[in-house]
This record gives C-alpha cells, sequence and structure tokens, in this order.
C-alpha cells in the first residue's frame, strides 16, 4: 500500500534485540520522509514519566508500550497514512494477527523487514548497549547471557506475515545497503 501520492508504503520492521532494527528504522526514515514509530521509545517515555523498578515493572511496562504501540499503528493503518514501525515482534504473537486484520479491514497492504543475526554477535551488541548506557535503566532483565539466548530459542523470532511481502537481513557480517532496501520497497511494496 503506498500513501495518497502513491510514494512509499507501511512497513513493519521487526527481529530480535541487538540486530539493527533501530538504526536501520532511523536511517530508512531519513531517506523516505516517512514518520516512524520505535516501541523501545514508546516504552522509555514510561519509564521516564512513571519510573524504573523492578522486572516485574519493568514487563507491565512493557505490556504498555505494545498496547500504545498497537494503537497508534491501529490509527495510523485505519487512516492509510505511511509509515514505518519497528518492534520486536514474533511471528507466534497475538498482536501480528490484529494487526494483519486491521490492515486488510482498511484495505492497506504492509510490508515487512525482517532484521536478524546470529544470537552470539545478537548478545555481544545487546551486552555492550546494556553495559555502555545505550539502554534506557527501566529495561530489567537479561543481564546474563544465557537467560538472553534461552529467551531467543523459547521464544523465536523469525519472518512474521505481516500481509504482504518480508525482505530478510542478516546483519551478522556487515551492515546492509540500505540502498538495495530502500529500491526492493520501492519494487516490491509501492
Amino acid at each position: 500500500m503506498t500513501d495518497a501520492d502513491g510514494d512509499w508504503p507501511v512497513v513493519v520492521v521487526h527481529g530480535p534485540p541487538g540486530a539493527g532494527k533501530s538504526t536501520l528504522t532511523r536511517q530508512l526514515a531519513q531517506r523516505t520522509g516517512l514518520p516512524y514509530i520505535d516501541r523501545d521509545e514508546v516504552k522509555d517515555t514510561l519509564f521516564d514519566v512513571l519510573g524504573a523498578h523492578d522486572r516485574a515493572w519493568s514487563m507491565r511496562v512493557g505490556d504498555a508500550s505494545w498496547r500504545l504501540t498497537e494503537l497508534v499503528v491501529e490509527r495510523l493503518l485505519q487512516a492509510r497514512a505511511p509509515f514505518l514501525v519497528e518492534t520486536n515482534f514474533r511471528p507466534a504473537d497475538a498482536v501480528v494477527t490484529r494487526l494483519r486484520e486491521t490492515a486488510r479491514t482498511a484495505g492497506v497492504a504492509i510490508c515487512g523487514i525482517h532484521v536478524t543475526a546470529a544470537d552470539e554477535e545478537l548478545w555481544v551488541r545487546f551486552d555492550r548497549r546494556r553495559r555502555e548506557g545505550g539502554r534506557h535503566p527501566g529495561h530489567v532483565g537479561f543481564e546474563v547471557r544465557e537467560e538472553f539466548l534461552a529467551d531467543l530459542q523459547r521464544r523465536p523470532h523469525g519472518p512474521v506475515d505481516v500481509g504482504g511481502p518480508v525482505l530478510t537481513v542478516d546483519t551478522t557480517e556487515a551492515w546492509p545497503d540500505v540502498d538495495a532496501i530502500e529500491r526492493w520497497l520501492s519494487a516490491r511494496c509501492r
């Protein structure tokens, strides 16, 4: 689906923590001029307003950030507005079914970009960001490698059926060619 001028689609950028979703989404937003929603920014804002506490609190705030992100995405889909949304959707998440249904009802096809990397590389990036202060202190959990890797195995990430074409981008060895991704979006999602 494209916007009223036929320029850009709705794009869902998804994948596991540490894959590079936020960076890629910001780069695509800058190139396309599309607004973007980053669920971690929603969660961080909630922490700033409500405070940060223990892991149970972090999980509650995480649930609220999912619901708020879903609400905004639903409204944008209903308005048939082009945008980018970035989050760690998993194929089995109930929100994916609701997203597809909302898009179908609105007559909007969504394109997906699944960003991934090798599990060990995901941990290295996640841990570096956590230790270097690149992650809001309200995010509690996954301080131990084994816990992080076990969660990836227990609740696997993968390409999500968003109702339209999905491109998988592996960032393990190198950063992807953003021009090529933009060309893919232009060719498949307009």
